[in-house]
């Protein structure tokens, strides 16, 4: 095979596995100036407070050792991004539906989505967990 053919097969095959795996973002308001980490607080469920929705964002189970640790680097995932748009705290939603693909992923049964999983790290990439992005005034 030339060059020219393996560099595009390459290219093709980083373009198509980066697909999978992508998170997104859909915005719902306006994106405001970002803020630190830390000042994002994080709910799970909707404040009794007025409050002013910025984002659905969506990412991939990040690698942990146990579920707990799955959990808790998906949801820093979750702040990082909302920070970047300009929200002070998150709303949590889904995790009901993490846990049971947790639990599905690692006993090997199958998985809801149409796709039949293994025991493998692998498998976490095609579970997601979402939060809105929301700005609380002070």
């Amino acid at each position: 095979m030339s060059y020219p053919i393996k560099a595009l097969m390459c290219c093709l095959v980083a373009l198509l596995l980066s697909g999978c795996a992508a998170d997104s973002e859909r915005m719902l308001g306006k994106a405001r100036t970002p803020v630190a980490v830390s000042e994002v607080q994080v709910l799970m469920q909707p404040p009794s407070v007025a409050y002013e929705a910025i984002a659905q964002i969506k990412v991939r189970v990040q690698e942990g050792f146990d579920q707990q640790a799955r959990l808790k680097n998906t949801i820093a995932v979750l702040i990082a991004k909302a920070a970047k748009l300009g929200a002070n705290g998150v709303i949590v939603a889904g995790t009901k539906e993490f846990n049971a693909a947790y639990n599905r992923i690692s006993t090997g049964t199958a998985f809801t989505e149409g796709a039949s999983f293994t025991l493998s790290p692998s498998a976490f990439s095609r579970v997601k967990l979402s939060a809105t992005a929301i700005y609380l005034a002070p």
